[in-house]
C-alpha cells in the first residue's frame, strides 16, 4: 500500500555528528521528496486527463468562483472528494471519476494516493494573478502542473489536455494558465486575512487601510519615549523569494531584543507584489527600555508551512534564526536614537519605522 503523503519538514533528533548517519538521513529525505513529487505527478496527470470534459471544466469554474479563500485556494482533499452533479456526472466525486478513467495498472496506486490525502496537505489553484480569468476565455488553454518546495527552482512539469507533458521554467511566468497541485504552505489555513491582534502576534489583513498612523509624515520634536509603540510605516519588496507557481508570498517579520527575546511576530498577507510601496502604519510593539537600547527585525518568506523562530543570545550579541526552508529576506538593527521614520534596507526589503509622538 502506498504510504501516506507527508508535507511537513523532516527534523532529525539532535545527536553527535556521524557522517554515515547524516548520509542515511539525507538518503531517506531524498526518497521522501521523490515519493511526494511522484504522488503529485500522478494526481496532476490524471486530473488533466478528465479536465477535457466540459462538465469537469464547469465544476472547476464553479468551485473556484465560490471559494472564499485567499487566492481562491482549494483544499486538495475536499476538492477531489467533493460531490459533483454536472451533466452525466451525478452523485460522484472527482476522485472516483479520475480512478474510473485511469488505466488498469495505475488504478490502485491512484486510489491509495487520493484516499490518503489529508486536509491542509495539498493546494489546488491558479497561483498567477489573472490566469483563472484568462482560462475562462478559452477553457482548453490550460496546463495542470505540480512541484514541491524542496525543488522550487527546478523546471515545473505540466500536462495539457491532450496527454502531453512539458517542463516550464521556474523563474519565468508562463503565458498559458497553469492550475497547480502543490503542497500547502499555509498549514491548511486558507481563510481570508482579517484585522486582528493576539498577544504579540499582529496580523495585517488584506482589507486593512493602514490606519491613521502617527505624525502625519512630519518629524516629532522629541525622541522615543519609554513604553511607546514602534510603528512600521511602509514596506517595499525588491525580491519576495517566491517562484511564480507558488502564488503570493507569505511574508512575515520577527522582532527580538537581547534581554526580552522575541517580542513581536507578524504576518503581512497583504504585502504581495515586488516593487510596490505598501503603507501600513502599524504598531509593532511597545518598546520598553528594559528590553535594551536596540532591537533586531528580520524579514522572511515562509515556505512549506510552519516555521521555527528563535532569538539566541551569544555574549553581547544575538541572532534571529528562521526555519531552514524559509527564504531569508534580511535583518536590520534599530537603535533607540535612530531618526524618526528612518529607512532601513536589507537588499530584499525596504521599510520605514516611526515611533509615537
Amino acid at each position: 500500500m502506498i504510504s501516506s503523503l507527508s508535507f511537513q519538514s523532516c527534523q532529525e533528533a539532535t545527536a553527535p555528528f556521524n557522517s554515515q548517519r547524516t548520509t542515511n538521513n539525507d538518503n531517506i529525505l531524498a526518497k521522501k521528496q521523490l515519493k511526494k513529487l511522484n504522488d503529485l505527478g500522478i494526481i496532476s496527470s490524471h486530473f488533466a486527463d478528465i479536465l477535457v470534459n466540459d462538465n469537469i471544466k464547469a465544476f472547476l469554474e464553479q468551485t473556484i468562483e465560490n471559494a472564499n479563500t485567499k487566492e481562491r485556494i482549494l483544499d486538495g482533499k475536499e476538492f477531489f472528494n467533493k460531490n459533483i452533479s454536472f451533466g452525466h456526472f451525478q452523485n460522484t466525486t472527482l476522485a472516483e471519476i479520475m480512478i474510473s478513467n485511469a488505466k488498469k495498472n495505475v488504478k490502485t496506486e491512484l486510489s491509495n494516493i487520493l484516499q490518503q490525502l489529508k486536509n491542509g496537505e495539498v493546494d489546488v489553484y491558479f497561483p498567477v494573478k489573472g490566469h483563472f480569468e484568462k482560462w475562462l476565455k478559452n477553457k482548453n488553454n490550460i496546463y495542470v502542473g505540480y512541484s514541491i518546495s524542496e525543488r522550487e527552482w527546478e523546471p515545473v512539469t505540466v500536462f495539457d489536455l491532450k496527454g502531453n507533458s512539458f517542463q516550464l521554467s521556474a523563474t519565468e511566468t508562463p503565458n498559458i494558465p497553469v492550475l497547480m497541485i502543490i503542497p500547502c504552505e499555509h498549514r491548511g489555513n486558507h481563510k481570508l486575512p482579517t484585522k486582528s491582534r493576539v498577544n504579540s502576534q499582529q496580523i495585517v489583513g488584506d482589507d486593512d487601510d493602514g490606519g491613521g498612523g502617527y505624525g502625519g509624515g512630519g518629524v516629532p520634536n522629541h525622541n522615543r519615549v519609554d513604553g511607546n509603540p514602534e510603528i512600521l510605516s511602509t514596506v517595499e519588496l525588491y525580491e519576495d523569494g517566491e517562484s511564480w507557481f507558488k502564488g503570493d508570498p507569505e511574508i512575515y517579520y520577527v522582532i527580538a531584543a537581547q534581554i526580552a527575546g522575541e517580542i513581536d511576530r507578524t504576518y503581512l498577507p497583504n504585502v504581495n507584489d515586488e516593487n510596490h510601496v505598501y503603507t501600513l502604519n502599524r504598531e509593532m510593539f511597545d518598546w520598553h527600555w528594559s528590553y535594551g537600547d536596540y532591537y533586531k527585525i528580520r524579514f522572511a518568506e515562509e515556505d512549506n508551512g510552519g516555521y521555527t523562530v528563535g532569538a539566541n543570545a551569544y555574549g553581547v550579541g544575538f541572532n534571529i534564526s528562521i526555519k531552514d526552508d524559509d527564504d531569508d529576506l534580511g535583518m536590520k538593527i534599530v537603535n533607540k536614537d535612530d531618526a524618526y521614520n528612518k529607512n532601513y534596507n536589507t537588499g530584499y526589503v525596504s521599510f520605514y519605522i516611526k515611533y509615537q509622538e
